[in-house]
C-alpha cells in the first residue's frame, strides 16, 4: 500500500487498497475463525475471539472513512475503475481521518498476513 500523504492516486485506491482490504477481511474471517474453532483451551479461544473482534472493529473504521472518500470523489474513482491502471490518474485529496484510515489499512494488512504465516 502507498504512503499516506495528503493525496492519493485514484488508481491506487481502486487497484491496490480496496483489493487488499477485501483480502484482509477474508483472511480475518477465515484464518481467525479456523483458529477459534481449533482452539484447545478456553483462554486460547478467547484470545483469538478478541483478536478477531479487534480486527473487525478496525476494518469498520477503515471502511467508514474510505466510504467517505469514495463518495467525495465518486466521479474520479469511476474513471479510475474504467481506465487502465495509471492512465489519466486523478489525485484524490485526503482529510486527516482518511489518512489515518489508509495507514491503519496498511498496518492491519501486515498484521493479518503475519498472523496467517505464523
Amino acid at each position: 500500500m502507498p504512503d499516506t500523504s495528503a493525496t492519493l492516486p485514484a488508481s491506487t485506491l481502486v487497484h491496490d487498497i480496496l483489493p487488499r482490504l477485501e483480502a484482509t477481511e477474508s483472511l480475518i474471517h477465515t484464518a481467525l475463525q479456523e483458529q477459534i474453532e481449533a482452539a484447545t483451551s478456553t483462554a486460547e479461544r478467547q484470545r483469538h475471539t478478541l483478536l478477531k473482534q479487534e480486527f473487525e472493529l478496525e476494518i469498520t473504521m477503515i471502511r467508514l472513512n474510505l466510504d467517505s472518500l469514495m463518495k467525495r470523489h465518486a466521479v474520479a474513482i469511476r474513471r479510475a475503475m474504467n481506465a487502465p491502471q495509471g492512465r489519466n490518474d486523478v489525485q484524490l485529496s485526503l482529510d486527516a481521518n482518511e489518512r489515518v484510515a489508509l495507514q491503519s489499512a496498511r498496518t492491519l494488512y501486515e498484521r493479518v498476513r503475519a498472523f496467517q504465516t505464523a
